[in-house]
């Protein structure tokens, strides 16, 4: 009679892990993303990196059909690209809001040289020191440039310490 209890037990406790995981993991494109947390409305957070970009012009990308913003009128975060020419990197991030309303940039991927189809994502495709790298460089050429304080969120596939 014990054992039935503890497969029943351990069947409940299955299907409540799996209900709530929805609420551990996120879904959605950019689950992989290292997030920054900005104390400013999305809205002024997308006007600083334009100007930034416009004011700093060897981070535009040299490719037309890559342009930032939302691609239609149902996309929920703005996109960016960047360029880093001495690494002829290609870096997409998002720009969007958290559920507090605080502005949020998403580091989501690398493009290798100026051919499109050579995305690797942050916090996946790159060894745990790539990794480190890349987020640093971005946060040194590109975060700590726009003259606003932010918070390392981490990505959305850590539970406290521990990575999916």
């Amino acid at each position: 009679m014990k054992y039935v209890y503890l497969i029943i037990g351990c069947f409940f406790i299955l299907i409540i892990l799996y209900i709530g995981a929805k609420y551990i993991v996120p879904s959605g494109n950019y689950s992989y993303a290292e997030i920054y947390e900005f104390n400013i409305k999305e809205t002024q957070l997308i006007k600083i990196v334009e100007d930034f970009k416009q004011k700093n012009p060897q981070y535009i990308v040299p490719i037309e059909k890559l342009k930032d913003g939302k691609k239609d009128s149902s996309d929920y975060y703005y996109g960016v690209y960047s360029y880093y020419s001495s690494e002829n990197n290609i870096i997409y991030f998002f720009i969007g809001s958290s559920d507090k309303g605080k502005a949020q940039i998403g580091l989501v991927s690398i493009n290798d040289g100026l051919t499109l189809g050579h995305w690797r994502d942050v916090n996946k495709d790159f060894s745990h020191s790539e990794n480190k790298e890349v987020k640093k460089v971005f946060e040194q050429r590109i975060l700590n440039n726009l003259g606003l304080t932010y918070k390392d969120k981490g990505n959305g596939m850590k539970i406290g310490f521990i990575q999916l």
